[in-house]
Formats: structure tokens, sequence, C-alpha cells
């Protein structure tokens, strides 16, 4: 019923058969008269607002005013003279194009997450073709296409959307965006603290920003599984990565302590030192699995829900989570 008083809102024709689109069973968001929603789409920040029937679209670059038009699923709109010129709205995704140019599937910014806070130098980096952005206290670099692009220009004040920071170079042209989210990198697998793209000449590439030790330093981690586990008898295990590169912690049975190194590749644990307390057998026999593994650690993952987990080379795992 919801999507049925959406599309006789925006004057568009209820959908035949919704259930033949899986997306026409989510309620699109469609803002109420004179009140806005912002869109990321792909490198461009999109508010679409509602007048009357109608819907207008403010984007880095243009501003169209756009009528309801018929949908199989979704609530669309687009330009009556030009009707490759569309938005078109599917539960909480969207899609924009402008004469046909479609940008990259369009989501809601959530004004309610904070924007990140990014101190100098952070450095974003990505691949195929390789590319690296260093932004530092007054100046930005951008160096694309394997080396053959050099820009570097004065850092401008960035500008909070939701959880993304964005910076915007006039001249020459170039649009960074930084979003707080998980990012692993697809030629390494290694994470990261933030989602990077950046925007030029037409052109966006996609990659991962900061650096993976902030993901793992902090607060200390509770071991939730040891190789699929849960501790015994719920013995507090825990992980503490250090900035000065050791890691520290409870095992089930003994305090113990190492050395990692990040690479650009994975992880790197020196020799594993722990306390000799004598435990009951169930704890002992954990706790020599527990030192194994996080001695012969070569990379981790932060997995959606935010749980840590360690990897081995033959993918045994550590996981843990921070309340």
């Amino acid at each position: 019923m919801a999507v049925l008083a959406l599309a006789l809102l925006a004057g568009c024709d209820v959908p035949e058969d919704p259930s033949e689109d899986e997306d026409s069973l989510l309620e699109p968001i469609v803002p109420m008269r004179d009140e806005s929603v912002l869109y990321h789409c792909g490198i461009r920040a999109v508010r679409v607002t509602r007048e009357g029937n109608d819907l207008v679209v403010v984007s880095d670059d243009a501003q169209l005013r756009l009528t309801p038009a018929e949908a199989a699923s979704g609530v669309k709109f687009i330009d009556p003279a030009n009707p490759q010129t569309l938005f078109w709205m599917k539960g909480e995704k969207a899609i924009f194009a402008v004469d046909g140019r479609q940008d990259p599937e369009c989501a809601i910014a959530d004004p309610e997450l904070p924007a990140p806070t990014i101190t100098a130098p952070f450095r974003a980096r990505g691949s195929e073709p390789g590319w690296t952005l260093t932004i530092g206290a007054g100046a930005m670099r951008y160096i694309g296409d394997y080396g053959e692009t050099d820009i570097m220009a004065p850092k401008p004040k960035p500008e909070a959307q939701g959880n993304t920071l964005v910076y915007r170079v006039k001249e020459p042209r170039l649009m960074v965006r930084i979003t707080d989210q998980i990012c692993t990198d697809a030629a390494t697998g290694m994470p990261y603290p933030y989602r990077v793209q950046v925007g030029m000449a037409g052109k966006t590439v996609n990659g991962c920003g900061g650096e993976a030790q902030q993901l793992l330093g902090g607060a200390p981690w509770t071991v939730t599984e040891i190789a699929g586990e849960s501790p015994v008898d719920g013995a507090l295990v825990t992980l503490d990565f250090g900035e000065d590169g050791r890691i520290a912690g409870n095992g089930p049975c003994n305090t113990y302590s190492a050395t990692f190194r990040l690479t650009g590749e994975g992880l790197s644990m020196g020799p594993v030192i722990s306390t000799k307390k004598a435990c009951e057998a169930p704890l002992m026999k954990q706790e020599q699995r527990f030192l194994d593994l996080v001695g012969r650690a070569v990379r981790f993952e932060i997995l959606p829900d935010r749980t840590l987990r360690l990897l081995t080379d033959d993918t045994t795992t550590v996981s843990a989570r921070r309340d």
C-alpha cells in the first residue's frame, strides 16, 4: 500500500505486477513537498526537493525540474523535453541520468552519521589505473594514471555530507569524496577505514584511504571465537594492538605479548611470549591453540558488523569484537 500511495502522490502509474521487480517491494524515499533528500551518486552529491508534483534535482553542475512519469516500479521523474534525463527512486536507491548518461547508483546520505575526522597527512590509493592522493595541512596532491597525471592544489575547505567529507578544487577541476566506511583494497585484500572517490575530467576512480592501523588500534578487542569455538568457561580473552607495534592481552589462562607489523600485503607477527601460570586442562589446551593462531596470523579482516578476524595462511581464524 505504501508503494501505491507514493506512486499516486507522484502522479505515476501503479506497476501492473510489483512482484516482477524486487525493488518495487521497497518503499521509495520520496521527499515531502518543500523538503529535500541528499543522495550520493558516485562522485556527485545530488539533492532532490518536491515542489508541487514536480521534483527539483540539484547536482554539482545542473539544476533540473522533472515531472512524474509512468514507471514499472518505484517512482520516476523525467524531463518532458528529454525523457533520457531522469531521476528514478526505488527503495533507498535511485537512478540519476542526464541526456542518457547515467551516474553510478545513488544512495541516500544519512544525515545522522558524523562526517569523518581526518588528520594530515591523509593518504589514499587505488588500482586499475593506479593512483594516490595525499592531503596535507595546506595542500593536496593527486597522482593518477600510473603517474601520467600529477595535480597539486591548495587544500579547499571540506563540505560535510552525512558520513562523507567532500573536497572541491576549482582549477583544475577535481573532487574528492571521503566516506567513513570500511574499504578493502581490491589488489591486496587489506582493509582501510575510509572509502575514497576522486573525480576529474569526467572520470571517477575508487580506492581506500587512511591507515590500516587505525582499524586495529584504540580500545582492546574481546575474543569471541578461537578456531570456531567460544572461549572455554567464558574466559576473558583479549587483543590490544598498540601504536608501538606490540600486541598484548589475556589468553584463556595467561597474559601474552608479541610484536606485529602491517605491510602493504598483510600482517606480520613476531614470536609470542606468555606467562607460565598453570590452569585446568581445557583452558591450557585452548590457550595453546590461541597463541599459535595469533603468532601465525598473516592478515586481518573487518566484517560489516565490525567483527575483527585474524586469519592464518590456512584461513583458521580468531574473531573478536569491541563493545
